[in-house]
């Protein structure tokens, strides 16, 4: 019995060092009853192949549409189902191909990246135009069969293995190309492509070969009296290629027994033209090529010169040249730094190889230091003076979070009077900021519309961050992003204002006593205070934002703050009119609110087989964006209790639950 496998989509969840998960379609195997048998007619696998899918020849016969009308099948390699086969044709019959268009229209195009070896196992005669028939395929190394291929008619194979990036080497003395007019871009992204033998194929009706031979690897190209490769390959000074592991560059072309001198590239093409009388029977390859230096590419702030990181891909050039680093941005790399450029290199022309002291090389590209998006609020209570709870973002900050904002304990929010300007567009009270996004449908512009906030600071102001951060492919405050691009006002209506200022009428005596002591409401406010405190032992933490302090009458120290992910030994605890602080230095407090208490513990944790285990913050708010794949391995240096849970720390606020893991 074979074992077919459906073509049913799951999510898999991976993840690498906390960074953003994301999902792969994978295909979940089932065994096939027997009872409805594949049409293809194709080569028996063998017990290590299972069938992973298949199409006839015949649209009538399948329930998808197969245009080029070619029966097919992919098999599983040694049982593995990333690694397959293509089979094409019957073997019992002739089959017609219509033209194939393109990738997509291919029946088995939902494998593309993960065949490696293609057989011909019929007999098949191509139409008219069969561009792309091989094209697309990553992984491809070999195909076999091309004598059973009839292109006696053909006369476009454009495309025909153009992106088979792992394609070595080809054998094509099999196919019929006598009335083949377009070779355009034939093998055009076959990166890995090392030599070819174009001497073996009839290129006498050739009239397009443009690109043909464009961004390929080749060192050895072997061409006919009848071949032609005119505009094939880019007529630039020179061009680099690798065998194994070591790069050349060269700048011209010879063959062994040739009398006249090495040929630029331009030259080359020029020679194999179309009728062209000087053509030769002669295997060309690179003339005094140069061996390019492995380097690596080291980040540098540009102001202060310090490291921020060497990129781990070896690239290579040569010693004398400028190294151009106009496509290895932090963003192209997918290596966005926080507060630095992740779109533009300060050298981005004029990189220079240079000895790193080790041993190796590295060229240096210089990014710049961005001023951070500065989020402005403030907290207006009644009368009392604004209180200012800015904050800053650094742009291109993958891994912000937003930390909610303590409300005052002595006022009631204002829908109405409080405002929110985001971008350019008009300032909004948060009533009104609210409803902007009630009426809200998903559409072909934006199929996944924001859920309106809920009616207080925090879910306004993030929704508001939320929104400016979509507008950035990596969901960041980009390069380009104003550096003011949301600006709040909270008021709040006060709820107790700590006494009576003698407005409200009685005797001349009160309103005398309110004129020349205007500090007393102050101070009957800190004598009415309550507190107590008890002497605790312990360390806590803050997590992604600065932390705010407070003196022992609860008023906020501005001239310093508690930085982002510090540790604080508290040696007491410390409660005043109700609110919980611990405290970390001497008459110095901190908000139990704003930071989380932990135990010091270094371990691995490891996440069972067939399990996702979903994250949660230092207040238990579940992460949604991302999980911790089944069977990985995380490093862990601490553990807290959250909602009366122990809860392991795997990343700056992130947390997973004991009951979900075990510790190795």
């Amino acid at each position: 019995m074979k074992l077919k496998l459906d073509k049913v989509t799951m999510s898999c969840v991976a993840v690498l060092s906390s960074a953003i998960l994301f999902g792969i379609n994978s295909n979940v195997v089932k065994a096939d009853s027997g009872g409805n048998q594949s049409a293809v007619s194709a080569v028996e696998p063998n017990d290590d192949e299972i069938l992973v899918d298949s199409g006839p020849a015949s649209d009538d016969d399948w329930d998808n549409p197969n245009p080029i009308k070619i029966s097919w099948a992919v098999y599983s390699i040694n049982g593995d189902i990333n690694n397959l086969q293509l089979v094409l044709g019957n073997k019992n019959t002739t089959e017609v191909a219509a033209s194939s268009g393109g990738p997509s229209a291919l029946g088995w195009s939902d494998y593309l990246n993960k065949i490696s070896s293609v057989k011909i196992n019929g007999n098949i005669k191509t139409a008219l135009r069969q561009e792309y028939l091989f094209a697309s395929m990553p992984k491809l190394q070999t195909i076999s069969g091309f004598d059973l291929i009839d292109s006696s008619t053909t006369t476009d194979f454009a495309y025909m293995f153009s992106g088979d990036s792992s394609l070595e080497s080809i054998d094509l003395s099999g196919l019929n190309t006598s009335k083949v007019t377009s070779f355009n871009s034939m093998f055009d992204g076959d990166t890995s492509l090392g030599s070819i033998d174009l001497s073996k194929i009839d290129m006498s009706s050739a009239t397009n070969t443009s690109n043909m031979l464009q961004n390929t690897n080749l060192s050895s190209i072997t061409l006919g009296t009848n071949s032609v490769i005119t505009n094939a390959l880019s007529p630039n000074e020179s061009f680099t290629y690798s065998i194994g592991d070591t790069y050349y560059t060269a700048s011209k072309w010879n063959y062994p027994s040739s009398d006249d001198g090495p040929l630029s590239t331009e030259d080359l093409t020029k020679k194999y033209v179309a009728g062209g009388t000087d053509r030769i029977q002669a295997t060309w390859v690179p003339s005094n090529p140069t061996e390019n230096t492995n380097f690596k590419i080291q980040y540098i702030d540009n102001d202060s010169g310090k490291v921020l990181f060497t990129y781990d891909e070896v690239q290579h050039g040569l010693k004398d040249q400028n190294i151009d680093l106009t496509d290895y941005t932090l963003a192209q790399i997918n290596k966005l730094q926080p507060g630095y450029a992740g779109r533009a290199i300060v050298n981005s022309k004029t990189g220079q190889i240079e000895d790193d002291g080790n041993g190796g090389y590295i060229v240096k590209a210089n990014v710049k230091k961005l001023p951070p998006a500065q989020i402005k609020v403030t907290q207006t209570v009644g009368t009392d003076k604004p209180i200012d709870a800015s904050f800053d973002i650094q742009k291109n900050d993958t891994g912000y979070k937003y930390n909610d904002i303590s409300d005052p304990t002595n006022g009631v929010l204002d829908l109405d009077k409080s405002t929110i300007q985001v971008g350019n567009d008009e300032t909004k009270s948060f009533n009104d900021y609210v409803a902007s996004f009630e009426d809200q449908k998903p559409s072909v512009i934006n199929p996944n519309p924001i859920e309106p906030p809920e009616k207080n600071l925090n879910s306004i102001l993030s929704t508001a961050i939320n929104t400016q951060l979509r507008l950035d492919q990596n969901k960041v405050f980009g390069d380009n992003s104003s550096e003011n691009p949301i600006t709040v006002d909270a008021v709040y209506t006060k709820t107790s204002s700590g006494g009576d200022n003698g407005n409200n009428g009685g005797s001349g005596n009160g309103n005398h006593h309110n004129n020349n002591n205007n500090n007393n409401n102050e101070n009957n406010n800190e004598n009415n205070q309550s507190s107590s405190s008890k002497e605790v032992k312990q360390t806590v933490s803050t997590s992604t934002k600065m932390v705010n302090i407070y003196d022992e009458k609860g008023k906020q120290i501005t001239n310093r703050v508690l930085d982002r992910d510090s540790a604080w030994f508290n040696d007491q605890e410390y409660t005043l009119d109700g609110t919980q602080y611990y405290r970390v230095s001497t008459g110095e407090y901190v908000k139990a609110s704003d930071v989380y208490i932990y135990t010091a513990q270094d371990n691995v944790v490891h996440v069972q087989p067939n399990s996702i285990v979903y994250l949660v913050d230092s207040q238990g708010k579940k992460i949604t964006d991302r999980a911790l794949g089944p069977s990985s391995d995380w490093f862990t240096d601490r553990y807290t209790m959250i909602n009366g849970q122990k809860y392991y720390r795997v990343a700056t606020n992130e947390f997973v639950n004991a009951s979900k893991i075990s510790l190795v």
